[in-house]
Protein backbone atom coordinates (compact mmCIF):
# COMPACT_ATOMS: atom_id res chain seq x y z
CA UNK A 1 0.00 0.00 0.00
CA UNK A 2 2.84 2.41 0.85
CA UNK A 3 4.56 1.67 -2.46
CA UNK A 4 1.38 2.38 -4.39
CA UNK A 5 0.83 5.61 -2.46
CA UNK A 6 4.48 6.66 -2.94
CA UNK A 7 4.31 5.86 -6.68
CA UNK A 8 1.08 7.84 -6.97
CA UNK A 9 2.56 10.85 -5.17
CA UNK A 10 5.68 10.73 -7.33
CA UNK A 11 3.50 10.49 -10.44
CA UNK A 12 1.39 13.47 -9.38
CA UNK A 13 4.50 15.55 -8.65
CA UNK A 14 6.00 14.64 -12.02
CA UNK A 15 2.74 15.57 -13.74
CA UNK A 16 2.57 18.94 -11.93
CA UNK A 17 6.18 19.74 -12.84
CA UNK A 18 5.45 18.81 -16.43
CA UNK A 19 2.40 21.10 -16.49
CA UNK A 20 4.47 23.94 -14.99
CA UNK A 21 7.11 23.57 -17.69
CA UNK A 22 4.46 23.57 -20.42
CA UNK A 23 2.76 26.64 -18.93
CA UNK A 24 6.06 28.51 -18.61
CA UNK A 25 6.92 27.74 -22.25
CA UNK A 26 3.45 28.85 -23.38
CA UNK A 27 3.87 32.14 -21.49
CA UNK A 28 7.26 32.70 -23.10
CA UNK A 29 5.84 31.96 -26.56
CA UNK A 30 2.98 34.41 -25.91
CA UNK A 31 5.45 37.09 -24.80
CA UNK A 32 7.61 36.45 -27.87
CA UNK A 33 4.57 36.65 -30.15
CA UNK A 34 3.31 39.84 -28.50
CA UNK A 35 6.76 41.46 -28.67
CA UNK A 36 7.08 40.39 -32.31
CA UNK A 37 3.70 41.92 -33.14
CA UNK A 38 4.80 45.16 -31.49
CA UNK A 39 8.15 45.04 -33.33
CA UNK A 40 6.48 44.59 -36.70
CA UNK A 41 4.11 47.50 -36.11
CA UNK A 42 7.08 49.67 -35.12
CA UNK A 43 9.10 48.50 -38.12
CA UNK A 44 6.17 49.32 -40.43
CA UNK A 45 6.45 52.94 -39.28
CA UNK A 46 10.19 52.93 -39.96
CA UNK A 47 9.65 51.26 -43.35
CA UNK A 48 7.20 54.02 -44.26
CA UNK A 49 9.73 56.71 -43.30
CA UNK A 50 7.60 57.83 -40.35
CA UNK A 51 10.57 58.26 -38.04
CA UNK A 52 8.86 60.71 -35.69
CA UNK A 53 6.00 58.26 -35.23
CA UNK A 54 8.60 55.56 -34.48
CA UNK A 55 9.84 57.69 -31.60
CA UNK A 56 6.25 58.33 -30.47
CA UNK A 57 5.60 54.56 -30.37
CA UNK A 58 8.80 53.84 -28.41
CA UNK A 59 9.20 53.06 -24.72
CA UNK A 60 9.37 55.71 -22.01
CA UNK A 61 12.95 54.62 -21.27
CA UNK A 62 13.97 55.18 -24.90
CA UNK A 63 12.26 58.58 -25.04
CA UNK A 64 14.10 59.67 -21.89
CA UNK A 65 17.44 58.75 -23.47
CA UNK A 66 16.95 60.04 -27.04
CA UNK A 67 15.29 63.28 -28.11
CA UNK A 68 12.71 63.05 -30.89
CA UNK A 69 14.54 65.29 -33.36
CA UNK A 70 17.81 63.40 -32.76
CA UNK A 71 16.06 60.11 -33.48
CA UNK A 72 14.34 61.36 -36.63
CA UNK A 73 17.65 62.61 -38.03
CA UNK A 74 19.66 59.52 -37.06
CA UNK A 75 17.11 57.01 -38.34
CA UNK A 76 16.73 58.95 -41.58
CA UNK A 77 20.49 58.94 -42.15
CA UNK A 78 20.71 55.18 -41.52
CA UNK A 79 17.52 53.91 -43.13
CA UNK A 80 17.14 56.35 -46.02
CA UNK A 81 20.08 55.11 -48.16
CA UNK A 82 18.98 51.49 -47.76
CA UNK A 83 15.82 51.97 -49.82
CA UNK A 84 12.63 50.02 -49.40
CA UNK A 85 12.37 46.72 -47.54
CA UNK A 86 12.32 43.78 -49.95
CA UNK A 87 12.05 40.99 -47.37
CA UNK A 88 12.21 40.53 -43.60
CA UNK A 89 12.46 37.20 -41.79
CA UNK A 90 12.19 36.66 -38.05
CA UNK A 91 15.38 35.28 -36.54
CA UNK A 92 16.23 34.66 -32.90
CA UNK A 93 14.07 36.02 -30.09
CA UNK A 94 15.49 35.94 -26.56
CA UNK A 95 13.79 37.08 -23.34
CA UNK A 96 15.95 39.01 -20.86
CA UNK A 97 15.39 40.32 -17.34
CA UNK A 98 18.06 43.00 -17.66
CA UNK A 99 20.35 44.59 -20.20
CA UNK A 100 23.72 46.31 -19.73
CA UNK A 101 23.12 49.91 -18.72
CA UNK A 102 19.35 49.51 -18.57
CA UNK A 103 16.87 49.15 -15.73
CA UNK A 104 15.66 45.74 -14.57
CA UNK A 105 12.52 44.71 -16.45
CA UNK A 106 11.06 42.42 -19.07
CA UNK A 107 12.86 42.59 -22.39
CA UNK A 108 12.76 40.69 -25.64
CA UNK A 109 15.77 40.88 -27.93
CA UNK A 110 14.67 39.97 -31.45
CA UNK A 111 16.65 39.83 -34.64
CA UNK A 112 15.32 40.05 -38.18
CA UNK A 113 17.20 39.17 -41.37
CA UNK A 114 16.22 41.97 -43.69
CA UNK A 115 16.88 42.69 -47.35
CA UNK A 116 16.60 46.29 -48.53
CA UNK A 117 16.68 47.53 -52.11
CA UNK A 118 20.22 48.85 -51.74
CA UNK A 119 21.64 46.39 -49.20
CA UNK A 120 20.61 42.75 -49.16
CA UNK A 121 22.12 41.24 -45.98
CA UNK A 122 21.09 43.33 -43.01
CA UNK A 123 20.40 42.26 -39.43
CA UNK A 124 17.92 44.43 -37.55
CA UNK A 125 17.87 43.97 -33.79
CA UNK A 126 14.99 45.31 -31.76
CA UNK A 127 14.98 45.37 -27.99
CA UNK A 128 11.41 45.55 -26.77
CA UNK A 129 10.38 46.16 -23.19
CA UNK A 130 7.08 45.38 -21.53
CA UNK A 131 5.97 48.60 -19.92
CA UNK A 132 3.76 49.11 -16.87
CA UNK A 133 0.63 49.23 -19.00
CA UNK A 134 1.43 45.71 -20.28
CA UNK A 135 2.32 46.88 -23.80
CA UNK A 136 5.60 45.90 -25.48
CA UNK A 137 7.44 48.91 -26.92
CA UNK A 138 10.75 49.44 -28.70
CA UNK A 139 13.56 50.29 -26.29
CA UNK A 140 16.46 49.87 -28.72
CA UNK A 141 17.00 49.46 -32.45
CA UNK A 142 20.23 48.44 -34.09
CA UNK A 143 20.94 47.81 -37.73
CA UNK A 144 24.01 46.02 -39.08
Amino acid sequence: MRRVLRATVVGVIAMLLSISVVQARAQQETAEHTAETSDLAWLALADAGQYGECWDASSAYFKAEVKRDQWVGALGRVRGPLGKVVARVLGASTPKASLPGGPHGKYMVTQYATAFENKKNVVETIISTKERDGVWRMAGYFIQ
